[in-house]
Order: C-alpha cells, then sequence, then structure tokens
C-alpha cells in the first residue's frame, strides 16, 4: 500500500477482553483493503513477558507501542503511521502521537483525555460487579492496589494512570483525529478538546459503531 501503516492500540484490563472481536474485525478488515497493520501486547499483559507487578508499567506499555511503531514501519515500508485505540487504548495512541513524528492520524474511540477518569471507572465496575463480596485479597496485595474484573493495577500504576494527562503533552507529528463515540450516551472525555488545543484537526461521528460479534459477523460477509 501506498498510505499509511495502522498500528492497533488496546485497551486494559477486561475492557481488552471484551473488544478483542473487534480489534481482530478490524485488522482483519484494514489488512484485505490493503493497509499494513499491527496488533501488539502491551509489556506484561497478554502473550508478552512480564506481570501487572513490574514496575513502571505506562511507560513500559508506551515503549511497547513505539517497538511497535518502528517495527511495523521497518517491515512495511511506510512513512506514515495512523493508530486506532478504543477507550485507553485511544489515550496510550494519543501519547504515543505525541512522542513521534511518524504518527499522523490517529482515530480515537471513546477516548480519555485524562487516567483519573479511566481509573474511576475501574473503580465503579468493580464496586458494581460483585464479583469479591467478602473482600478477600490475596497476600501479595498491597495498599493502593487496584483489581477489576481479575485485573490488577498496582498502587504505582494506578498513580501513574491518575497523573496522565493529554493536555501536558504536545501534538507530535499528529495532523488530524477522528473521534467516534463510545455510545449513544457518550459524554466528552476531553481527547478532542485536547487535540484542538494542540492545534489538530478533529472530525467527530455522530454515531457509535458496534462491538457486537453479531454486527460483526454480518460486516465480515
Amino acid at each position: 500500500s501506498a498510505g499509511p501503516a495502522v498500528l492497533l492500540c488496546d485497551t486494559l484490563g477486561s475492557d481488552r477482553m471484551n473488544l478483542h472481536l473487534a480489534y481482530r474485525h478490524l485488522a482483519l478488515q484494514l489488512a484485505w483493503a490493503g493497509f499494513p497493520v499491527l496488533r501488539i501486547d502491551y509489556a506484561g499483559t497478554g502473550d508478552s513477558a512480564g506481570g501487572p507487578r513490574d514496575p513502571g508499567r505506562l511507560g513500559a506499555w508506551l515503549r511497547s507501542l513505539g517497538c511497535g511503531a518502528d517495527h511495523l514501519r521497518s517491515v512495511s515500508g511506510a512513512s506514515e503511521l495512523v493508530v486506532f485505540g478504543a477507550l485507553f487504548g485511544a489515550s496510550l495512541g494519543a501519547a504515543l502521537a505525541s512522542q513521534r513524528a511518524d504518527v499522523t492520524g490517529l482515530v480515537a474511540w471513546g477516548g480519555y483525555a485524562r487516567g483519573r477518569e479511566f481509573v474511576r471507572e475501574l473503580r465503579a465496575v468493580e464496586r458494581l460487579s460483585g464479583a469479591n463480596p467478602k473482600g478477600r485479597r490475596p497476600a501479595s496485595w498491597q495498599d493502593g492496589d487496584l483489581e477489576s474484573l481479575g485485573f490488577l493495577f498496582t498502587a504505582e500504576t494506578v498513580r501513574s494512570l491518575e497523573a496522565f494527562d493529554l493536555a501536558q503533552l504536545g501534538r507530535g507529528g499528529l495532523r488530524r483525529v477522528c473521534l467516534l463515540p463510545w455510545d449513544e450516551h457518550e459524554r466528552d472525555r476531553g481527547l478532542g478538546e485536547a487535540a484542538e488545543a494542540w492545534g489538530v484537526e478533529v472530525e467527530r461521528h455522530p454515531s457509535a459503531p458496534s462491538s457486537g460479534s453479531a454486527s460483526l459477523e454480518r460486516q465480515a460477509v
């Protein structure tokens, strides 16, 4: 393809599992359309080495994306990259773009401008799930740790996520952002405002895509 290559930036925790099929379907559709595409597992997630108690998780996730971007450009020969991310994956994609001149486009599906909003939703999901009514914790549990639907975020990781703010970052080489609302009740999570403050062209779509398996199967056929 003479166009850009596409790096898919996964989200975190249970959202990652819920959206696995959507990411896989998107990767296949883009590849069939002729775009070089890469999906990766961040350090300490999925099939990648490490674990949630390793230090510096936020930095490690961004380095994972940086290595993926370098590899994707190397094998595809593309001079520019577009990144796609859902939820906090969109936030990580925007942070990656702020560090690089070759990431010129971002497609953000329900992204957060501030990590503290993501952490607040993790806590809300854990409280409402009822998965651990007696509050049992493993021996390795530390004050400040957060477990949301079986996914651990250590106290250090929670602090780094809560300090994450796209308004403190720059645009890098980013020229255009396409915003997709998470659902029909989507509130503005500020990513678009952050991009506009960088002087980036922002396109807002009025309707949300569907990640349901039935919808994806209909699109596939």
